[in-house]
């Protein structure tokens, strides 16, 4: 393939995708000479690897000299102490941007140009310093992070189809649309809780025609996703307490559209779409009167067993104000 009839982006996807480092280095000098990127400077060398483990060594890590202590993706100024008191770091200690996720390094007073590298985290790699302190006792608080270095949550594509299907389905039932903004889409890749899912699917299918729906399910708190997409779904009332009541029974609680769940999130900004097995429909939730596999009471599913229930996809979202 001919780099010339490339541009500098495709470039870079093509010398990742193919593991040639000399295509790597020549679209990262092809960026640093358009103007936007004329003052990034290499700070640390870096490697990146894929869900495969291949790993491609990346000298030319670029960050903004010392001159910018702004995020140069949302182009609002960001002090150190403002970055602490946001509260959100990655594993390396490093503050982010809230609204864009990017790096902050206070020993340099950089922000992490994601202009360059960005999209490689859509395309499912990951990004690490070779050199990074890492202090065993820090406790992270973006848990997107977390589970990004782990390989649970994939960052999609706005341009990838499964993208543009998820954006439908949020605004879709939305009354007031413009009421929300969409931020960021991330896959929920756990093969133990897809293995799960698929033999409950079977399970159930052995005995009564079955298809799956597909269900919203909002909490107010951060690690409670992340519980969520890692270990899979609890029941309420009995693997963990109802945190909203026990109006419609003992089971995993979801919605049939955003709206239903929104009232749960608190502000917080994520909700889960996933997929669910109803199964045989309950004509009660009540302990002693269930007679089914779920229970349906309006917008509202309750799905008595865990495995019932999969998290596909994890949205981020901001209420806008009137």
């Amino acid at each position: 393939m001919k780099n010339n009839y490339m541009s500098p982006l495709q470039m870079l996807e093509y010398g990742i995708n193919n593991g040639d480092y000399m295509v790597i280095s020549q679209a990262i000098r092809s960026l640093q000479m358009q103007p936007q990127y004329a003052e990034v400077k290499q700070i640390l060398p870096c490697y990146l690897h894929d869900s495969q483990n291949n790993y491609f060594i990346v000298d030319e890590l670029y960050f903004c000299p010392n001159n910018h202590t702004f995020c140069l993706f949302c182009i609002q100024q960001y002090h150190y102490t403002n970055f602490l008191n946001y509260g959100y770091r990655c594993e390396y200690a490093c503050p982010i941007c809230p609204p864009q996720g990017l790096l902050y390094r206070p020993e340099n007073k950089t922000v992490f140009l994601q202009s360059i590298f960005g999209f490689l985290l859509e395309m499912g790699y990951q990004m690490n310093p070779v050199e990074a302190s890492i202090d065993p006792t820090l406790e992270f608080t973006v848990m997107s992070k977390n589970l990004k270095r782990d390989g649970i949550l994939r960052l999609l594509n706005p341009a990838s189809t499964d993208y543009s299907a998820v954006y439908s389905k949020f605004y879709m039932p939305l009354i007031s649309p413009t009421k929300y903004r969409l931020e960021k889409i991330y896959a929920v890749e756990n093969a133990i809780l897809g293995n799960l899912y698929n033999k409950k699917m079977i399970e159930i299918g052995n005995r009564c025609n079955n298809t799956s729906v597909e269900v919203w399910h909002g909490t107010g708190r951060y690690d409670v996703y992340e519980k969520i997409c890692r270990e899979g779904f609890k029941i309420g009332g009995i693997d963990v307490k109802n945190q909203h009541g026990a109006a419609y029974g003992q089971g995993v609680n979801a919605g049939a559209d955003p709206t239903v769940c929104m009232i749960y999130t608190q502000n917080c900004g994520y909700l889960l779409l996933c997929d669910g097995i109803p199964g045989k429909i309950s004509q009660s939730s009540e302990m002693g009167k269930i007679n089914g596999d779920c229970f349906k009471g309006g917008n509202v599913w309750v799905f008595f067993k865990r495995e019932q229930v999969l998290p596909r996809y994890l949205i981020k979202f901001e209420t806008l104000n009137a």
